[in-house]
């Protein structure tokens, strides 16, 4: 199980792209912010992010510096900023062992879409490019120099 500030990572890398049509739904400003968030993020992280923002927004709400990080992390989503929000997010969990709980039972379940989470990135490295989909199915291409070199 993981720590709180290992679920604070985990939140903060679920909602962090989420926030930006999350706060527009709490303020009720624009109509269809459900389908631009659909859009962005996919129907399943969606539909996560806004249940776990149900559950963690009103602990947010009561704390001034938790709003803050909030607020800067949709104004500048960077590693700074995320970091303060984790700070703050797991001073939340850490102080709600009943939230914690109920917000771990919401990370681990699995997507309706998907059965199984999928890792889908690219790694540009000198000489080649390493493209993962998921853990049973890896693969590296290999450029042509580093190709060579191993026949030399």
């Amino acid at each position: 199980m993981p720590d709180a500030t290992e679920l604070a990572k985990l939140l903060v890398s679920l909602l962090c792209p989420a926030l930006p049509f999350l706060m527009k739904i709490g303020e009720k400003v624009a109509e269809g912010v459900s389908t631009d968030a659909v859009k962005a993020l996919g129907k399943s992280s969606w539909d996560k992010a806004k249940n776990v923002w149900a559950k963690l927004s009103p602990q947010v709400e009561q704390k001034g510096a938790a709003q803050e990080a909030v607020t800067n992390v949709i104004q500048r989503p960077d590693e700074i900023s995320q970091f303060a929000l984790i700070s703050q997010i797991r001073d939340i969990l850490e102080g709600n062992p009943e939230l914690t709980q109920e917000l771990l039972k919401l990370m681990q379940e699995k997507d309706s879409e998907h059965e199984r989470a999928v890792d889908q990135s690219v790694n540009l490295q000198s000489g080649g490019v390493s493209i993962r989909g998921d853990l049973h199915n890896t693969g590296t291409f290999v450029g042509r120099d580093q190709h060579n070199a191993g026949n030399k």
